[in-house]
């Protein structure tokens, strides 16, 4: 034996013979101590037969074990399990029927080699040895008993494996048995078309899910069996998400916003049974992870301490005994927690390192040790649950452009490909799985657009007739010569209001706009553009207005809301990662943060979409006032930022209405703007003269919410883009 020999890989496995670590593909198996000897056992004598005697003579003793071969049947499996392999077609583990078991496959041995006289001329650091079947159905015996493992490495061995199974995950992806999810059923559990957030039960047998209903929302209880529902939460305006059951289904918890944007939340806890939902946590971004003994609860508060910084925070199940776990900047912000299945570790799905869109982390629940981050390149993640079984990682994505319908996948190792268990034109907002891992609950939206061309002045009454120019895209925006850009997936078209004309401007299969504004002189139109030029950031591109000729203008990776200029001199933007109004030159030049356009100690967060006035003097943005745990958010403010008035320039600061549920516009002659707020469900634009007149609505929509808005660029047109929804309770039921 080469008693310096450290590891022993085979396949995507490797085997720490010190510390008894089994890793695949660099990430750690827990892997229980009795799979581990007879794993040492098979590795010392690859190849050979080790009989089932020699097995209880080593793991049992006659008066410890009573059921021997009930327990080496149920530990072989075991390890099976941990090397993804079965019986009927062994890829590591063969059954000698009746008589014992044999490692075949190639192993190569590290710090030292086994057999010695395998190594060729004499080398040491590493050999492979094959120990599959010989064709005439022999065996390799020659070097049997002088490869033995001595006793003490042995024990050494086990006993560092229970160590490193504490700070292990599971990652058992079992190729031979059919992936999670790889063929399922679909059942649409409620009808009513308003339902926003769902979460099953971890016994499987109820669904607790949020309706949204004439601007109120409650909360319901339905045992599927029956299908019969209670109403836990009374109809109330407010904003509830992220529900989730404790391990023993006796609590639920859920999020509920306390500021107008739906931004910052409290962590809520209610008895299933019944009870007032009582405060836990307070202002909050994410939220909630519960430990499965649920005794603990994760969660994150952003802009703390500081804008643009964040704290992963743990806490008791009744929000007593706060930690902090970890923080850091933005660029690091976890996205969606959730706790893996022994406890010992949370996963999160911050920024990709480098270029990649999104990764998964998984921390240390106890020492916040980062201990793997896997990027996911072009995939944009949304939410992530543990599957009960820890065969892998449940993930709400979009896949590569155009980032439009939200889907669910599984990722069954940090190496593995994403794997998508949906693939249609729906968008999934919730995530949750019973504890046998054979059931999800999420929500199914459906949604559709509708554009209006109103007069500048809005209307009364009726609601008109949509606008002859339609488009399924998710936003839109003026064309300087009063055509309509549609715009939201890789392609760019140019539209003619009365719809008979359609050019596409911009096609990039591996890009998508996010964002557009036609600069007032027809020469150019900035674009938001992500993906462009092989990259998965965001940046501010110019383009010609029959889109040719596309230049870069910014370098920050996060910027968005483009907005030209009335003399079309400089782009407008948001560094949407560093909270900063920046803005560059048309003609190329380097950026600069637009003086004036932070209040230190006034302004919190959340920088809306910007509008310049018609004079090119002034700059108005929506903000968020300092959060706290005591806030009811009903005061979010104007910032309107004098341009070009030197490094200190006056502002000043505009109390919005309570229910401002978007960016503000000028109106054509400056004298005051116009934004979408939302009541009983329904937006509707109010126009709020700065002069200190009263405000007042001027659209009359009686249902759906306005996705955007803009005047046209003679003043004369207003467009409103609304949007309408439905979405239901859906389970997913794995039929394998």
């Amino acid at each position: 034996m080469a008693t310096s020999a450290r590891t022993a890989s085979f396949g995507p496995y490797t085997l720490d013979l010190r510390s008894g670590e089994l890793r695949k593909f660099g990430v750690r198996v827990k892997m229980g101590e009795q799979p581990l000897q007879i794993l040492l056992m098979l590795l010392e004598s690859p190849g050979e037969m080790v009989s089932r005697e020699e097995l209880r003579a080593k793991l049992w003793t006659d008066d410890t074990f009573v059921d021997f071969d009930h327990g080496l049947n149920s530990a072989v499996q075991r390890l099976r399990d941990c090397l993804s392999d079965t019986a009927e077609k062994p890829l590591w583990v063969e059954t000698i029927p009746r008589r014992g078991y044999r490692f075949v496959g190639k192993i190569e041995w590290s710090n030292g080699v086994r057999p010695p006289e395998t190594a060729p001329d004499g080398d040491t650091a590493a050999a492979t040895y094959d120990a599959s079947p010989k064709p005439n159905g022999t065996t390799t015996t020659q070097t049997a008993r002088r490869k033995k493992i001595t006793l003490v490495a042995a024990l050494a061995a086990s006993v560092a494996a229970l160590a490193a199974a504490a700070l292990g995950i599971y990652w058992l992806q079992n190729a031979r048995r059919p992936a999670p999810f790889a063929t399922f059923t679909i059942t649409k559990v409620t009808n009513n078309g308003k339902t926003i957030a769902t979460a099953i039960s971890p016994d499987g047998k109820y669904l607790l899910s949020v309706r949204d209903e004439d601007g109120k929302q409650s909360m319901w209880l339905r045992h599927l069996q029956t299908n019969s529902e209670a109403q836990v939460i009374a109809p109330a305006v407010a904003f509830y998400q992220s529900l989730v059951f404790s391990p023993d289904g006796s609590y639920f918890y859920f999020l509920k916003a306390f500021d107008a944007a739906h931004t910052s939340y409290n962590i809520l806890r209610a008895p299933v049974l019944g009870g007032e939902p009582r405060i836990v946590a307070r202002d909050l971004d994410i939220g909630t992870a519960v430990s499965p003994d649920g005794a603990r609860i994760a969660y994150v508060r952003g802009n703390n301490p500081a804008v643009g910084r964040f704290q992963l925070l743990v806490a008791n199940a009744d929000g007593s005994d706060e930690k902090i776990l970890s923080g850091g900047t933005f660029d690091k912000y976890p996205g969606s927690l959730s706790w893996s299945p022994d406890g010992r570790q949370i996963v999160s799905i911050p920024p990709g390192p480098g270029d990649s869109v999104s990764a998964i982390q998984l921390q240390n629940s106890s020492s916040a040790a980062v201990e793997a981050l896997a990027p996911l390149g072009r995939t944009q993640l949304y939410n992530v649950a543990w599957l009960p079984d820890s065969r892998g990682l449940l993930v709400l994505y979009s896949p590569t452009p155009p980032f439009d319908h939200i889907q669910i996948g599984l990722l069954a190792n940090p190496a593995a490909p994403l794997r998508a268990i949906t693939n249609d034109t729906d968008t999934y907002r919730a995530l949750s799985v019973s504890a046998d891992g054979k059931t999800i609950a999420t929500v199914q939206e459906r949604s559709t657009r509708t554009l209006y061309l109103l007069p500048r002045t809005g209307f009364s009454g009726l609601p008109p007739n949509p606008a002859a120019a339609q488009h399924k895209a998710s936003l839109f925006s003026w064309a300087s010569n009063g055509d309509l850009y549609f715009f939201g997936g890789s392609d760019l078209l140019r539209r003619s209001p009365n719809g008979a004309d359609t050019t596409t401007v911009l096609s990039d299969p591996a890009a998508v706009v996010f964002g557009l504004s036609a600069c007032p002189d027809g020469r150019h139109i900035l674009v938001s553009w992500a993906g462009r030029g092989g990259t998965n950031k965001i940046y501010i591109w110019r383009v010609n207005a029959d889109g040719s000729n596309p230049t870069q203008l910014t370098r920050g990776g996060m910027d968005g809301f483009p907005l030209c200029s009335p003399d079309s001199k400089w782009a407008y933007y948001q560094d949407i990662a560093n909270f900063q109004v920046m803005r560059a030159p048309i003609d190329g030049g380097s950026p600069e943060v637009v003086p004036g356009s932070r209040i230190p100690g006034e302004l919190d967060d959340a920088v809306y979409d910007l509008a310049i006035s018609p004079n090119g003097k002034s700059l108005a943005f929506a903000v968020n006032p300092p959060r706290g745990a005591d806030s009811d958010g009903s005061m979010t403010k104007i910032e309107l930022l004098t341009l070009d008035a030197g490094p200190n320039p006056p502002a000043r600061l505009v109390s919005a209405d309570s229910h401002i549920s978007s960016h503000p516009a000028f109106t054509l002659n400056g004298k005051a703007l116009v934004y979408t707020v939302r009541d009983n469900g329904v937006d509707n634009l109010l126009l709020q003269p700065l002069d200190g007149l009263p405000s007042r609505l001027i659209t009359n929509f009686t249902s759906d919410k306005i996705q955007n808005f803009e005047f046209s660029p003679d003043g004369k047109t207003l467009a409103v883009f609304q949007q309408h929804v439905e979405s239901d309770a859906v389970l997913l039921h794995d039929t394998k």
